[in-house]
């Protein structure tokens, strides 16, 4: 239920990439190592940051030696073309330290891929979500954004002035489609209740993924 929405938005982030040529990617809190798997089928250089010791030891078979405790460890003396944080950010504290370490490590001309729950889901509620009892049901059954959990809301205004304060420049940008909305649930009933939900919110802001790139001309 969760894997097969993921992997429509790391082939979408994969895509606004474009050919790899064998460079390096560093997926920071890569969790089991499904993008990285699907990279590395794309002829991607892969290197994965994955601090939790129970994640890593059910890393998929094809990458698990990839990945590290440690980013040291990960990119052992490499420099990377490519940082992904997928659905990260979020969960920080600080976002813009996470984002000028990313601006840290990447070459002039380096990409940075950072995908986040979009948060203008909040302003627009009542508008496109009847009846508005609904609003906070959807919030907490069927958005990402997941208020109770995460420090910080993004929205691309947000994000494209934390990335510009890092030095990074904004080269892409995506809104998820409806096919990378997900139903994670622990029973049949749950699933077809956050399915509900999603259809009567399937107007409304997901999540966005955002391309941001050090600029050529750019030192340390």
């Amino acid at each position: 239920l969760y894997l097969r929405p993921r992997l429509h938005s790391y082939r979408r982030g994969l895509d606004l990439l474009g050919p790899c040529r064998g460079r390096l990617i560093l997926d920071i809190g890569c969790g089991y190592g499904y993008f990285l798997d699907l990279a590395q089928k794309d002829g991607w250089s892969v290197a994965g940051f994955e601090p939790a010791p129970a994640v890593r030891r059910k890393a998929l078979s094809s990458v698990a030696s990839t990945i590290e405790p440690t980013l040291e460890k990960a990119l052992d003396g490499r420099t990377p073309d490519t940082i992904t944080l997928w659905d990260s950010l979020e969960h920080t504290m600080d976002p813009r330290v996470e984002l000028a370490k990313a601006f840290e490590l990447l070459p002039p001309e380096g990409a940075l891929v950072a995908r986040v729950p979009d948060g203008r889901v909040f302003d627009r509620l009542d508008a496109d979500l009847r009846p508005r009892f609904l609003g906070p049901a959807y919030v907490k059954f069927a958005h990402p954004t997941n208020p109770e959990e995460h420090p910080h809301h993004f929205t691309p205004e947000s994000m494209s002035r934390l990335a510009a304060e890092a030095g990074f420049e904004v080269a892409g940008f995506d809104e998820s489609g409806f096919d990378e909305r997900v139903v994670s649930s622990r029973t049949r009933y749950d699933a077809a209740v956050r399915r509900w939900l999603h259809r009567r919110g399937s107007k409304l802001p997901y999540e966005f993924t955002m391309l941001l790139r050090r600029p050529a001309g750019s030192s340390d």
